[in-house]
């Protein structure tokens, strides 16, 4: 079953429950946590409860929405080239020129599904519906 097909109760199964319930109970001993050393070992474990439910949620996706590992390759090797020499993060706001670089030159393709595609561009289902009329007008005519 793909994400693109799941319905409201799919979503919502055994795994979901669980990986809500985890990092509600590891929130709220974050909360309750007084020394650093606790703060850092609970955001290592909420990261492992993402990490874990996310790798669970890659088991249904579609064979089109999983990045080739010649694309990864790829990414990898201009981040190596893009990241900061003494770190290794990408500034924020680097982040755009980055994944333009990677676009001019490493052409792939995009999964669109039509639902998301209506609601970008359909003025009464979506962001436009967001805007008020004279909002619209103007972006529409620039």
């Amino acid at each position: 079953m793909t994400n693109s097909n799941k319905t409201f109760k799919d979503i919502f199964n055994p795994e979901y429950k669980t990986f809500i319930l985890n990092l509600k109970k590891n929130d709220d001993e974050y909360i309750k946590s007084k020394t650093i050393e606790e703060r850092i070992d609970l955001s290592s474990e909420a990261m492992g409860i993402w990490n874990n439910y996310l790798e669970f949620e890659r088991t249904f996706l579609a064979k089109n929405l999983v990045i080739k590992e010649a694309t990864e390759i790829k990414l990898k090797e201009l981040f190596q080239r893009s990241k900061q020499r003494d770190k290794q993060t990408l500034p924020s706001k680097e982040i755009l020129r980055f994944l333009h670089e990677f676009a001019k030159f490493h052409k792939f393709d995009v999964f669109l599904h039509p639902c998301n595609l209506t609601m970008m561009i359909n003025p009464h289902w979506g962001y436009f519906c967001k805007f008020e009329v004279s909002e619209i007008k103007i972006y529409f005519s620039i």
